[in-house]
């Protein structure tokens, strides 16, 4: 999925608003907080995509090297293995259980931790059944073996042009529930720029094409 999808869902399913209840006065702090760390969270596995894409547009090496060759290579392929890694995302939340961490309570450095992960196995789960051949070792470091999916998020050659009403569909449902749960402007923007992300998209990659 894309990333902007994957942090909708995230935000949708473990981001709380920040309004403080009645008598309470810690909940926007923590709110804040934890929220914070689902966004980073889901982020999180497609950061080295970033660090490769940005490094290698300085070093002027075309798109079609980065996703053609740099991509699959060691280097690049054993770190996307670190940072989609299901058992280590699983041992991150652990931790922050046993600091006593729950997902919508608990102890405030306990919870982020918790969230973190959480929003990172979302993540890797939502991308294991939708890359065909450009996914990753999700089982790191127990095993290199990469899941090879019918179905790719993007190629249509395998059903891209299929997933990606699907996956709109469910970006904009995420983004309909954040609206109602958030008031705040910033976060309401923010909304909008993850779906006008589709379009945008789809212009950029027609361009680079052509």
């Amino acid at each position: 999925m894309n990333t902007h999808a994957h942090i909708l869902i995230a935000a949708a399913v473990l981001c709380r608003s920040s309004q403080a209840a009645p008598n309470t006065v810690s909940r926007p702090a923590k709110n804040w907080l934890t929220n914070s760390a689902v966004l980073i969270g889901a982020l999180m596995p497609d950061a080295t995509l970033f660090l490769m894409f940005i490094q290698a547009k300085l070093r002027g090496i075309p798109d079609s090297e980065i996703w053609g060759t740099l991509y699959f290579s060691d280097f690049w392929q054993e770190l996307g293995a670190i940072s989609n890694s299901i058992p280590v995302f699983i041992l991150i939340g652990i931790v922050g259980f046993l600091l006593g961490g729950r997902l919508y309570s608990g102890s405030i450095p306990g919870r982020a931790i918790l969230v973190f992960a959480v929003a990172a196995l979302l993540h890797c789960i939502a991308d294991l059944p939708l890359h065909h051949d450009d996914g990753h070792a999700h089982f790191w470091p127990f095993t290199g073996w990469i899941f090879s999916s019918p179905v790719s998020y993007w190629d249509p050659a395998h059903h891209g042009l299929v997933w990606t009403p699907i996956e709109i569909c469910i970006a904009g449902l995420c983004a309909w529930l954040i609206w109602r749960r958030f008031n705040s402007a910033w976060v309401r923007f923010f909304v909008v720029l993850s779906m006008l992300a589709y379009p945008l998209m789809m212009f950029f990659w027609f361009m680079t094409v052509a």
